[in-house]
């Protein structure tokens, strides 16, 4: 039975196996088949920069500052606070992000190139050279040219292949100013303005301006139109103690990032984290208190002291101007930090999560005018589509259409039970459309990557495909695809009966009773289970009908302890007292036979009773009351033969259970 049990789910196995086998191949092979349309924003990506900040939710940056050194830069910032604002920008990055700078005049003075922040060897020696970086009392401004050199140290093969945002800050004092007698003219200033403007546009690397008017006569012209062309932001301050909160919302503008300025009371600030898909927390205290005096204690949601140094997930830097504690991958709740000497008055708390989430979109383009088209967008996270009912139902989502002459158009999407949201949108005009997914909190904005669609009319559209068709079909497309089908279904079915056949044949061969062959195996002699003799029923009698033994020559007797051994089988040797599980009477019958094959046996010549009865008087293995032997089986068929033993080859045997 458990043969037959195991052949049964053998077989059910082989074929779920090969049927799900056979749908995979045909599946793959249907798939291969069609008509895969490559999009223009597909083709475009792998040249294209745009949006790679957002990939993959990490903050992927390189950035060059660009610093004017000139003469006035000494009455603009005599403290040098421009270089504590740099160091606040760099510290507020992560590894995955990379830094290089360049100092000019009229003339170039110093350029670092970009570096990795992981490096953190190579990270120390830029930050001491900028620190160390002086103004040139007799310098001039050349604006153009230090914006053309951070253009080329962010262009160059190797930079641009890290596929990180690249961004440039300026900052300046006053506008393009060249000596008399210098090897530029101010024409050819202009002119390679114009060339690294359009060509930051192209790369599409904004450039954010920081004008310091300490005295009122900027000329806000020139950087106004660096902004503009290159799709970065101007700001503008009179004094240099401002910079560090410039430099920290041009973080939160490349970002998306809101900062949230806190209360103090009491020197406690509590710093709320709002869920658990926030990949840092930036304390940034602005305050004329140094880091000692400030004297801050960090405490976690769960109550605990939070160690500042030597605590990988805290780094705490200070200048003179500011001090910021950065917390990675805080717990979710309220934590506290007190300080020292402040209020609301002296010291200045802002702060800014950075949320490691991204945006990913699915359009299709090219597209046919007049049919509804959907569009997907999905929140990510480093642990794959964002789970967090509460940021999610913080979330507004849109999509965002512009078409060729900058008509815009806006669609609220919506979520499903999955964390997709998706809109629909029917194109009404032909024509080169792009699409931007944008989503807002009031903590933050994330915008996905833009994608560029083409919207044709429907023949172009048909057009199109049939073309796409004839190409594909030129490479691998079969036409037989349904013949291909039909065929591979077949050939499952016919193996998938083979082997039931074969299955089923090896299960009933293995359920029946092996012959003996010409020569006996010697028998093994192992000790009975007395616990599976006790679970075997006793055979019934009429069972156990003898069958007419053939005519068989040279009979002679067997001694009763290798007829014994001759006629166990079951479970450790068992003896066979159940016919409907062990030998039938006829193969008993020629188990103890002896004929011209050399087989036992026991004939008439010489039967049980012409053996001396004190041969065996003594022998209490076998005695003749134990119940359900084998005599008491054929006892009872004698006695349906009227007595008749003379065809029973068995009778007066004294055979029983050891």
């Amino acid at each position: 039975m458990m043969l037959k049990s195991l052949g049964r789910k053998t077989t059910a196995w082989l074929t779920v196996m090969l049927l799900v086998l056979g749908c995979l191949l045909t599946t793959a092979y249907a798939e291969g088949s069609e008509v895969s349309l490559p999009s223009e924003a597909d083709s475009q990506a792998a040249d294209s920069t745009e949006n790679e900040l957002f990939n993959d939710g990490q903050m992927n940056l390189d950035v060059v500052f660009v610093l004017d050194a000139s003469g006035s830069m000494t009455k603009s910032d005599p403290n040098k606070v421009a270089l504590d604002a740099y160091r606040l920008f760099v510290d507020l990055l992560d590894d995955t992000c990379g830094i290089g700078y360049v100092v000019f005049t009229h003339e170039l003075l110093e350029a670092g190139d970009i570096v990795d922040i992981s490096d953190k060897e190579a990270l120390e020696a830029t930050k001491k050279k900028m620190a160390a970086v002086k103004y040139d009392y007799a310098g001039y401004t050349d604006i153009a040219l230090g914006l053309t050199k951070a253009k080329d140290m962010l262009t160059d093969p190797a930079v641009k292949e890290d596929h990180r945002k690249k961004v440039i800050i300026l900052l300046t004092d006053g506008n393009t100013a060249l000596p008399e007698e210098g090897a530029r003219s101010l024409e050819k200033s202009n002119n390679e303005m114009d060339a690294t403007l359009m060509a930051l546009y192209d790369y599409q690397i904004p450039v954010y301006a920081i004008g310091l008017n300490y005295n009122g006569r900027m000329k806000k012209e020139e950087l106004d139109r660096i902004a503009t062309e290159t799709n970065g932001s101007r700001f503008e301050t009179t004094t240099s103690e401002e910079l560090v909160e410039i430099f920290s919302n041009i973080f939160g503008r490349i970002y998306q990032l809101s900062g949230e300025q806190k209360e103090i009371v009491d020197g406690n600030v509590t710093i709320t984290v709002a869920d658990n898909s926030v990949f840092t927390v930036s304390i940034i205290i602005r305050s004329a208190f140094t880091l000692q005096e400030l004297n801050p204690v960090l405490t976690n949601a769960a109550g605990q002291n939070v160690p500042l140094t030597n605590n990988s997930d805290v780094v705490v830097s200070s200048t003179g101007s500011y001090v910021m504690i950065k917390i990675f991958y805080p717990d979710e709740g309220k934590w506290n930090l007190h300080l020292d000497k402040v209020n609301n008055d002296n010291c200045v708390v802002t702060q800014m999560d950075y949320y490691s989430v991204f945006l990913e979109q699915t359009v299709a383009t090219p597209y046919p005018v007049g049919k509804t088209m959907t569009i997907e967008t999905k929140i990510k996270n480093k642990d794959g589509v964002l789970q967090d009912k509460r940021l999610l139902t913080s979330i507004t989502m849109n999509a965002r259409i512009v078409d060729e002459n900058g008509k815009q158009t806006t669609k609220l999407m919506r979520s499903d039970v999955t964390g997709v949201y998706h809109c629909e949108w029917t194109p009404e005009a032909v024509g080169k459309y792009t699409i931007t997914t944008i989503a807002e909190t009031p903590k933050f904005k994330k915008t996905g990557k833009t994608e560029k669609v083409e919207i044709m009319t429907e023949e172009a559209y048909e057009a199109y495909l049939k073309e796409a068709d004839l190409e594909e079909s030129e490479g691998y497309k079969d036409s037989g695809n349904a013949w291909f089908t039909v065929t591979v279904i077949v050939i499952i079915l016919v193996v998938v009966g083979a082997l039931t056949f074969a299955i089923t044949v090896l299960v009933r061969n293995a359920r029946k009773p092996k012959a003996l062959s010409g020569e006996a195996d010697q028998p093994i002699e192992v000790a009975p289970n007395p616990a599976a003799q006790q679970q075997l029923k006793p055979a019934k009698a009429e069972d156990m009908k003898p069958a007419t033994p053939p005519k068989l020559v040279d009979y002679e007797i067997v001694e009763h302890d290798a007829l014994e051994t001759l006629i166990k089988k079951g479970p450790e040797d068992a003896f066979n007292t159940s016919a409907d599980d062990y030998q039938s009477d006829a193969a008993l019958e020629a188990l103890i036979r002896k004929g011209p094959d050399n087989v036992f046996a026991v004939g008439k010549d010489k039967l049980p009773e012409e053996m001396d009865d004190d041969e065996y008087e003594d022998d209490d293995e076998y005695g003749t009351e134990d119940e359900g032997s084998l005599d008491e089986e054929y006892a009872d068929d004698d006695d349906d033969d009227d007595g008749d033993d003379s065809n029973n080859p068995l009778a007066g045997l004294n055979i029983r259970k050891n």
